[in-house]
């Protein structure tokens, strides 16, 4: 069983996994400030789980017969059920190996995208993505992440008191940028979100965390051809 659906059932849960919540609402903050999608676009979204980009674009009254989502869990998949029945395309596919013809994608969306942020992944994205296609990936920020991590696996401990381990690859910015531009990406943009930026209750993960200090970055890379 993949490690993510270990945690599926129990990872949006508000009252255990608090840092997610967190981690939720700053990534979608950022991505809400830098995205536009139009409506002939059609829209990936990577490590859907509960999906991002479908409320979104409902929103927009954009249609999601556009809007493919994907995730290596069925049982995170399962949490964005609800939009196969308005259009969108459910996949249960690995982030490194999307089922999608070749430049097929106007715009990729991920949200907390650390588990794939690999060369593997970002190949993929540049063969899915369209001539000058978008893609935007929240991670944790590089310098909480030191405190927290190694910068190769996350630690969730389920409400039983089982701790899973997921992958997690954060790497300083001149480190992601060079990864991801060396398989035909330019940046576009960068923010970051700090902690003092959250609304309501702030995780116990975020208590050492000083109030000025990121907790979430966010890229936005453009495909160069």
């Amino acid at each position: 069983m993949a490690a993510y659906d270990l945690i599926a059932a129990e990872y949006y849960s508000e009252v255990k996994h608090g840092a997610c919540r967190n981690f939720r609402q700053a990534s979608e903050t950022l991505v809400k400030a830098m995205i536009d999608i139009q409506p002939e676009d059609k829209v990936l979204e990577v490590g859907a789980g509960m999906s991002f980009a479908a409320p979104l674009m409902k929103e927009q009254n954009l249609s999601l017969s556009n809007l493919c989502l994907a995730d290596s869990s069925d049982g995170m998949l399962s949490h964005s059920e609800k939009w196969r029945a308005e259009g969108a395309t459910l996949l249960l596919s690995a982030a490194e190996a999307i089922p999608l013809a070749d430049k097929s994608i106007n715009i990729v969306i991920s949200l907390m995208g650390d588990p794939y942020n690999n060369p593997l992944f970002w190949l993929e994205m540049s063969r899915v993505l369209s001539s000058q296609g978008q893609i935007i990936m929240t991670v944790p920020a590089y310098q909480w992440n030191r405190l927290h991590g190694d910068g190769q696996q996350a630690i969730f401990t389920t409400e039983k008191g089982k701790r899973v381990s997921v992958p997690s690859f954060v790497f300083e910015y001149q480190q992601q940028v060079m990864m991801v531009e060396r398989v035909g990406f330019l940046l576009e943009e960068y923010c970051l979100f700090s902690k003092g930026e959250l609304q309501g209750k702030v995780s116990k993960a975020f208590v050492s965390t000083d109030d000025d200090q990121a907790i979430v970055e966010a890229y936005l890379f453009q495909k160069a051809t």
